[in-house]
């Protein structure tokens, strides 16, 4: 139901997963990969109010739920591979609200299998997106990133034009 053309219909299937994910919580971990794969692809609807149901559901989802960060990482990477502006801004706050919630819980496993680089690519895209509000949310993910791992969030800001190194620094949350 979550395709369907209607935007009642819709809006009831992401209410249903919002229920599902604030009341099962680690429980619904095995389906979340459907879900988020479902919900991300939603980003990018031109019905606004089917995008932001939609999205507003993928936070829930991170929010409420604990996939395995390979599960997460990969979802995000792709779906920022998207060429509609507003689904790319959406992922970067996804990325950055992701990282805020659950970095510190998945810092080791990023780092073991091999995610982190993966990981650094996805923010290199986001914070050098060619959409504005794309960029600033890639901002914002850029922080929660340098709290858990700085060097490397050095490394990316010292890749960045000048101008853009200069944003990234402004919108340092501290």
């Amino acid at each position: 139901q979550l395709a369907s053309l209607r935007t009642t219909v819709v809006t009831n299937t992401t209410n249903m997963y919002n229920e599902l994910a604030t009341t099962l919580q680690s429980d619904l971990d095995p389906v979340v990969e459907t879900m988020l794969l479902a919900l991300l692809k939603m980003a990018g609807f031109t019905k606004k109010i089917t995008a932001l149901s939609s999205q507003a559901t993928v936070t829930t989802v991170l929010t409420f739920t604990t996939p395995s960060p390979r599960i997460v990482i990969n979802a995000l990477h792709n779906a920022l591979q998207d060429k509609t502006p507003q689904a790319r801004g959406y992922v970067a706050d996804h990325l950055a609200k992701y990282l805020d919630l659950h970095g510190g819980r998945i810092k080791s496993s990023v780092e073991s299998g091999g995610l982190l680089d993966l990981l650094d690519r996805t923010l290199r895209k986001a914070v050098a997106d060619s959409n504005p509000a794309a960029r600033q949310a890639g901002r914002v993910a850029f922080w929660a990133f340098d709290s858990i791992w700085p060097e490397r969030a050095q490394a990316i800001l010292a890749a960045q034009d000048a101008a853009n190194r200069k944003a990234i620094e402004k919108a340092n949350p501290h």
